[in-house]
């Protein structure tokens, strides 16, 4: 009994060294998701390491070496146009995760509801001197945000430390 354990050990081992040693060498990156659209050779999603413009154009068949690079987060879309990228970050919200308060960019923070470009730079801003949010009530904190505005997007935010 002892002698067929071992046995079937020693073959489970050599099974899942051969899987190791056949695997493919060359896999698809685990970056973020990246949509280019355009005039590019590819169009399509793409999940790319580096998480930056440069990565993104790259896969799509394009050299990016005319283009600034600049970081890209999951869910991004760059769109290419004549000689210029539009690159538009997705909300968190897209994809069914509330956006983080110390982190979300103005143009994330316009998606949530009753905040629009000047609030959501204002947040932004207020960030950048009082320091990080503790925690969601103090978004009342930044002028034009109530009790009744921030309790609307109480359920769609989080605080990070």
């Amino acid at each position: 009994m002892v002698e067929h354990r071992a046995a079937r050990a020693a073959a489970l081992g050599l099974i899942l060294l051969g899987g190791w040693l056949v695997r493919p060498r060359s896999q698809a990156p685990d970056g973020p998701a990246v949509e280019v659209v355009g005039q590019v050779p590819e169009p399509g999603w793409y999940r790319v390491r580096p998480a930056t413009v440069h990565g993104a154009l790259q896969a799509a068949g394009l050299d990016p070496s005319a283009w600034p690079d600049a970081p890209l987060s999951d869910a991004s879309r760059v769109e290419v146009a004549g000689r210029g990228v539009h690159v538009q970050a997705a909300p968190s919200l897209a994809l069914g995760r509330p956006l983080d308060l110390n982190r979300a960019t103005a143009a994330q923070l316009e998606a949530l509801p009753g905040i629009g470009p000047s609030l959501a730079s204002a947040i932004v801003a207020d960030r950048g001197l009082e320091g990080p949010f503790t925690s969601i009530e103090e978004l009342e904190r930044v002028r034009g945000i109530g009790p009744a505005k921030r309790r609307a997007v109480a359920p769609l935010v989080v605080v990070s430390p």
